[in-house]
C-alpha cells in the first residue's frame, strides 16, 4: 500500500530508478542497467496494455539518451539520414524494466481514467546522464550520450 505522502508526491513526479553496473561503455566497474518506473494514474482498465505503454515510452526515452540523434560530417551533411542508418533501440538494447502502476482514482472524471502513453518519455534520458555521472564523475550535457562522447569527456 502506498502511503498518502507517497501518493502525493507521486501526482507531480515521476519516478526512475535507473542502477547501473559493470562494463557499460567498456569502463571498469560498469556493467549494465536496469530500470525501475513508477507511475500513479487514475484506473488502469488493461493493466497490460498500461504496462506496455510505460515500457515502450521508457524505451523510447533510452533511445533519445543513447543513441538517437542526427549525425552530420565535418562538411554539414547528414550521415544518417535514412532509417537503415538511424540508430534506435531494439528489445536486445534495453535493459529489464519494472513497471509499478499506482492507482488512484479521480472523482468527476469518466471511468477515472487518465492517458499513460507519453509521459514516461522524458526522464529516462535524466536518470541515465545521473548514473553515468555518479559512476564516471563526469557530466554529460549532450544526448545522445554515446561511448564516444562519455570517453570524449572523461578524456576532458
Amino acid at each position: 500500500m502506498v502511503s498518502g505522502t507517497f501518493r502525493s508526491l507521486l501526482r507531480r513526479v515521476h519516478l526512475v530508478v535507473a542502477l547501473v553496473f559493470g562494463g557499460l561503455f567498456g569502463l571498469s566497474g560498469l556493467t549494465g542497467c536496469a530500470l525501475a518506473w513508477m507511475h500513479e494514474l487514475d484506473v488502469a482498465l488493461n493493466p497490460i496494455a498500461v504496462e506496455g505503454q510505460m515500457a515502450g515510452s521508457v524505451v523510447q526515452g533510452i533511445g533519445w539518451a543513447l543513441m538517437e540523434g542526427f549525425d552530420y560530417d565535418h562538411d554539414g551533411r547528414l550521415r544518417n539520414a535514412s532509417l537503415l542508418d538511424y540508430r534506435m533501440p531494439t528489445a536486445l538494447d534495453v535493459p529489464p524494466i519494472e513497471c509499478v502502476i499506482i492507482e488512484t482514482p479521480v472523482p468527476g472524471v469518466p471511468y477515472g481514467v487518465r492517458g499513460v502513453g507519453e509521459v514516461p518519455i522524458v526522464p529516462p534520458a535524466a536518470a541515465i546522464a545521473n548514473a553515468i555521472a555518479r559512476a564516471t564523475g563526469v557530466r554529460i550535457l549532450q544526448m545522445p550520450m554515446t561511448p564516444e562522447r562519455v570517453l570524449r569527456a572523461l578524456r576532458g
